[in-house]
């Protein structure tokens, strides 16, 4: 079965919704801060995955943790996109992310890569 571009990109969505309400559930079954996203985007901005450690998992997260990478953010989510594209600028500036989100206490990245 071939397949048209827009049910290819309708089902891409339909993923990374899914996977933004994944995230969302682990954040808070685990009492994880929600500045732990905002955290992980600027240290993936600083420390982007090595080439040669590169997953499905790994190629996701940048996806997901890099909003310059996509428009995943609905019109009225201005400040939410605000956030997270100042997270992602913070973080490729070389800007201390452990603390400009103090309220965070758990490196989510390194939980999830291990």
């Amino acid at each position: 079965t071939s397949y048209t571009e827009l049910e290819i990109v309708s089902l891409f969505l339909f993923i990374i919704i899914r996977i933004d309400i994944f995230f969302f559930y682990l954040l808070h079954s685990f009492d994880i801060h929600e500045t732990c996203l905002l955290r992980s985007v600027c240290e993936l901005a600083q420390h982007p995955f090595d080439d040669d450690h590169h997953t499905m998992l790994t190629e996701l997260l940048t996806f997901m943790l890099t909003p310059s990478l996509h428009q995943g953010f609905a019109k009225h989510e201005t400040v939410y996109r605000e956030a997270y594209e100042a997270a992602e600028l913070q973080g490729f500036l070389g800007e201390n992310c452990t603390a400009l989100y103090a309220d965070c206490q758990k490196d989510i990245l390194s939980v999830v890569t291990k």
